[in-house]
């Protein structure tokens, strides 16, 4: 995750072409609550001066989810009065169409949380909506490795023998009673 948030912070982007990172690991392995800190980070906050935007996509997200996922983003960022005229969209590419409006030329970072392999086209899309890639990212959470093949410039792979801060550990393992926790991490030392 580290070098992830490296990234994030580097003025160093891909030169022609939106750059898509990927943080890719099984439900529950703690994805979310690493990237919300990391988008927390001030350095993070810094770099992406004109906001993060979460979308949650979900494995059986509808378009009409999708669509009302981007009218949100286009309150959060202010322009209430897109998120109302996107209400009754049914495509989901005319809802990208419309917010490309407002973030076009900004420093964004796009975080798509629950992305599956059936939303490829909806990644695309939004990679053409930040355009050139000079200032702004988009960051994708998925649970299926082919998103990361495929559609990634970056992939982290995330699982819970791999977590990189004691944070990470601590918040995985805060809800095991003392026990629990003794095994879990006689499991992992086993298992290195």
């Amino acid at each position: 995750m580290n070098k992830l948030l490296e990234r994030f912070v580097s003025k160093s982007q891909h030169p022609s072409i939106a750059p898509v990172y990927c943080v890719q690991g099984p439900g529950g392995m703690g994805k979310i609550v690493a990237l919300k800190l990391m988008c927390r980070d001030q350095h993070v906050r810094n770099r992406y001066a004109d906001g993060i935007h979460w979308l949650s996509i979900g494995e059986h997200g509808r378009d009409s989810h999708i669509v009302s996922e981007i009218g949100r983003c286009a309150a959060d960022a202010g322009h209430t009065e897109l998120e109302a005229s996107l209400r009754d969209e049914e495509r989901v590419s005319k809802a990208v169409l419309t917010l490309s409006k407002i973030f076009k030329g900004k420093t964004v970072l796009f975080v798509l949380h629950g992305v599956w392999s059936d939303r490829k086209t909806f990644i695309r899309s939004f990679r053409e909506l930040i355009g050139g890639g000079l200032t702004s990212s988009l960051l994708i959470s998925t649970r299926e490795e082919t998103i990361g093949e495929t559609e990634c410039h970056e992939t982290v792979k995330f699982y819970f023998l791999e977590v990189q801060s004691n944070v990470s550990k601590q918040i995985l393992t805060s809800s095991l009673n003392e026990q629990q926790r003794a095994d879990l991490e006689d499991w992992v030392r086993a298992d290195e």
